[in-house]
């Protein structure tokens, strides 16, 4: 896996231009000068957009900046602001990619509506050129109002996205609600406003509390919460539905981090409290849940380390075949030390590996190699960052773990060719105020950009022609997987077309880099109506090259 980033400074005018990853771990690349609280996500095509809190006149507003697969910065100046609006923007937002190669960002803003200042929750989408494709002001979602504030959001599939708020109940200004919306492509709110409602005991509102929600895969979502009964989980489909009874299903409280688990399902982990009979102390446990609802790891899920720190930090990844891979930094206050174990756990639940010195943030790939970014104190002020990639088997790749950072490395992504990006704020004198980034490649090196070797080329036909794949499932009954390959950089437009051969949606429309890309069709046409059942052909062109595959859609 790999993780990149460059710096490159020169002067037009009054204006400072950032370029091209940097090899030298002493030397990170400058996205932005200022800037706080960066989040980062995946463009799709070996970049990233990093979206970032700045204060100018005391204003608290979130900007967006993009970084292609060289490092170079592709909007002007320190990026897009999201909205227009001179509202207050709380650090509190969500990132979803479109699935067309741009960004979502969804956030509460205070704005000033007559004479008071009331708070609602937002989305905008921005395209990869930096373009505002819902409005200058981005769609409100909920209405504006006291108390209101985004918990959690995640992709439909289609290039819309589901966003779930809590908000204060009338009748008591110490109880919640949780409530829902969907918003399609083109920014507009798919089901009744003001949403639907998913609890009306909505308990674990409160922005140090996670409230996670994944897509299912199926043009739907997957969120966890809390209740006045406890944990629950809920499923709702693209019209709004709830698909695991009415109230949800209840899951014993391992913790509050969620990932899809890649078959329709989740995993859901987290560092919690255990009392038994030689007292109290603290472990990491997760539980899964499928498709269906169904609980797969016990009533009270399974351990995945019996004892840690209340400061233990976790992350984790799906291994793409129905289990995941967990990244412990186990802190010890009294010895103020440190202690880094990663494990994989299989879909039923089974210990498959473990390393005792790497751990740490953790991003796979879909062949489940995994890289890991853990630091090293050096001495009270100095800190050194690493990454070590590991193979499915739990062996580490590179001879020894990489230094990509004297100075920080905080928030890690893939770059869509086996390794990553990380990106993290710096608040210092002179040159060091303002948010940084790295790249390392999939061969463990900084700023190298890979697309796929030249022996690969050389010995595999595969890689002199453009591919389409077989879609998955076909027949299909909600959505589909299209799977292409590209061996050179290309634009590519991917359509869905009807019988007589008329264009039922676009779903790419970008240029795209060498490798393999995915794109998924919920069964709609572009204006987001669902397609009544037949035959179906999706087109891939690709430079001058057309490829044409069928597929059946039955309801």
């Amino acid at each position: 896996m790999k993780i990149w980033f460059c710096l490159l400074n020169f002067f037009v005018l009054v204006q400072t231009a950032f370029a091209q990853w940097s090899n030298d771990p002493s030397v990170n690349t400058r996205v932005t000068i200022g800037g706080l609280l960066p989040q980062i996500i995946s463009d799709g095509n070996g970049g990233a957009y990093i979206v970032y809190q700045d204060s100018p006149a005391l204003l608290r507003q979130l900007w967006v900046q993009r970084l292609d697969h060289h490092g170079y910065v592709r909007f002007s100046n320190n990026g897009v602001r999201i909205s227009s609006e001179n509202g207050n923007q709380t650090p509190y937002y969500f990132l979803v990619s479109d699935s067309a190669g741009g960004v979502i960002v969804v956030f509460e803003d205070f704005r000033v509506v007559g004479n008071q200042t009331s708070g609602a929750v937002y989305a905008q989408r921005i395209d990869s050129m930096g373009a505002k494709l819902w409005g200058e002001a981005g769609v409100e979602i909920s209405p504006s109002a006291h108390g209101k504030a985004p918990v959690s959001a995640c992709g439909d599939g289609a290039s819309g996205v589901f966003v779930f708020w809590g908000v204060e109940k009338t009748d008591n200004n110490r109880a919640f609600q949780l409530w829902g919306q969907r918003v399609n492509a083109r920014g507009e709110l798919m089901w009744p406003k003001p949403g639907i409602q998913i609890t009306n005991e909505f308990a674990s509102f409160n922005v140090a509390i996670p409230n996670p929600a994944v897509s299912d895969g199926q043009a739907g979502a997957i969120i966890l919460y809390s209740d006045s009964t406890g944990m629950k989980l809920q499923r709702i489909n693209a019209n709004g539905g709830f698909l695991w009874k009415n109230h949800g299903v209840e899951i014993f409280p391992v913790g509050r981090q969620m990932i899809d688990d890649g078959l329709g399902g989740v995993i859901i982990a987290g560092v919690r409290f255990v009392l038994d009979n030689n007292g109290y102390h603290f472990a990491v446990a997760a539980q899964r849940a499928n498709t269906n609802g169904m609980i797969l790891w016990g009533n009270n899920g399974i351990t995945i380390e019996d004892t840690v720190t209340q400061d233990t930090r976790l992350s984790l990844a799906k291994d793409h075949l129905g289990g995941a891979v967990f990244g412990l930094s186990i802190f010890d206050r009294l010895s103020q030390s440190r202690e880094w174990i990663s494990k994989r756990i299989s879909s039923k639940g089974n210990l498959l590996w473990i390393q005792n010195h790497i751990g740490g943030d953790v991003i796979t790939d879909e062949n489940s190699n995994t890289l890991f970014k853990t630091f090293v104190q050096i001495s009270n002020s100095l800190f050194h960052f690493f990454v070590q990639r590991v193979d499915p088997n739990g062996q580490e790749v590179w001879a020894a773990p990489v230094l990509f950072s004297k100075t920080g490395g905080s928030i890690m992504v893939d770059d869509s060719q086996g390794g990553a990006i990380i990106v993290w704020s710096e608040i210092g004198a002179n040159s060091r105020f303002g948010i940084f980034a790295q790249q390392v490649s999939r061969d463990g090196k900084l700023g190298e950009v890979l697309t796929t070797s030249v022996s690969e080329r050389d010995n595999n036909p595969k890689f002199s022609e453009y591919i389409l794949h077989p879609s998955y499932p076909n027949p299909f009954n909600s959505s589909m997987i299209i799977r292409y390959e590209l061996y050179k950089s290309t634009f590519v437009r991917l359509s869905v077309l009807d019988l007589g051969g008329k264009e039922v949606i676009n779903l790419v429309n970008v240029e795209q880099n060498p490798g393999m890309h995915k794109a998924v069709w919920t069964g709609q046409d572009q204006r987001g109506g669902d397609v009544v059942s037949g035959i179906y052909f999706y087109q891939l062109r690709a430079g001058n090259i057309v490829k044409i595959r069928k597929a059946l859609l039955i309801k």
